[in-house]
């Protein structure tokens, strides 16, 4: 197996920039917009870990972990992932919101505000966030376990891509750096994953044996084929 191997799109091999690429407007408050770069990926679940509420005399924080290093996960059922430490090491001071459910109208913390602090360990990506007084019903959906995981919106700047030992198998992407962390907060459901076109089509490409090898010449046509249908299915 091939560890430096990376596949070949067709466009950018840097993964940015799909043709077909899609962006959308997010309101952060006080009139503020940003565009959300259409290969922005979010992941929950065993990408990200559990969220808990801690209670400093009478100030209550929400603690939990964004990111888990070097747990493998399987992505939409496209490919696995592997995020590995110190990938989000140079983002730590960036303006990140800490949002609950992605959504910017419930925003529980900010970093410049000083309301959500970022931090690294030997485990992942550590977050503590201060809530506003407002929004206890997350607090209390916290305590009471109706609310378990954490999620994050992210891009990639540096990955690998490793193709798989057999056709059963799913390609790994391994990820190095993070370009851009866009959010971080707990989420209801923590079991799904949104990656980008830009990753989807790379699995597909990274799926495709090589030509040498190849024991079905219409696979990675059929895998676009599939891809290209849940884009249409998303518009």
């Amino acid at each position: 197996m091939d560890a430096q191997w990376q596949p070949d799109f067709g466009w950018q091999a840097d993964l940015g920039g799909a043709p077909e690429a899609r962006s959308k407007t997010i309101l952060w408050g006080e009139g503020e917009a940003r565009e959300e770069p259409p290969k922005t990926e979010r992941r929950t679940g065993t990408g990200a870990g559990k969220v808990e509420v801690r209670a400093d005399g009478g100030t209550k924080t929400i603690v939990g972990y964004g990111a888990v290093y070097n747990v493998e996960t399987v992505i939409a059922g496209f490919f696995r992932e592997r995020i590995m430490p110190g990938a989000f090491a140079g983002l730590l001071r960036s303006d990140v919101r800490s949002l609950f459910n992605h959504d910017p109208n419930y925003v529980l913390g900010r970093v410049s505000a000083g309301t959500l602090v970022l931090s690294e360990d030997a485990t992942g990506l550590l977050y503590t966030v201060t809530p506003p007084a407002s929004r206890n019903d997350v607090v209390e959906a916290l305590e009471r376990k109706d609310v378990t995981g954490s999620s994050f919106g992210f891009t990639v700047k540096r990955d690998e891509w490793t193709r798989p030992a057999t056709a059963a198998d799913l390609p790994l992407r391994t990820v190095w750096e993070v370009e851009e962390l866009f959010d971080v907060g707990p989420v209801t459901f923590p079991a799904y994953d949104e990656t980008s076109s830009e990753a989807r089509n790379a699995a597909a490409a990274a799926a495709a044996p090589p030509a040498a090898d190849r024991t079905d010449v219409n696979a990675r046509e059929r895998a676009r084929h599939q891809l290209e249908l849940l884009d249409t299915e998303a518009l």
